[in-house]
């Protein structure tokens, strides 16, 4: 398979992890914007929590969740235009 359908394909499921995690933090989905404390030193979104509250770990989720969701866009839109060349 080209490196260019990889490429896009991995770009496409990037955007979508993105998409998916702002869409989570914009409900509020218990697991991203209010995980247990305990798992601070694993889990970033806990640390976030630990140093900011709640509202700190819901600004990181739709912070990585729209870098995610550019970058992957962007990484497909390049993989798409050296395709179709």
């Amino acid at each position: 398979m080209d490196n260019n359908i990889l490429g896009l394909i991995f770009g496409l499921a990037f955007a979508f992890i993105g998409f998916l995690l702002f869409y989570g933090a914009y409900k509020r989905w218990k697991f991203l914007v209010d995980p247990p404390a305990k798992l601070w030193p694993f889990y970033t979104q806990s640390f976030m929590k630990k140093i900011d509250g709640p509202e700190g770990a819901r600004s990181w989720v739709l912070f990585v969740g729209t870098i995610s969701f550019c970058a992957g866009l962007y990484f497909a839109w390049v993989c798409f235009k050296n395709l179709v060349r």
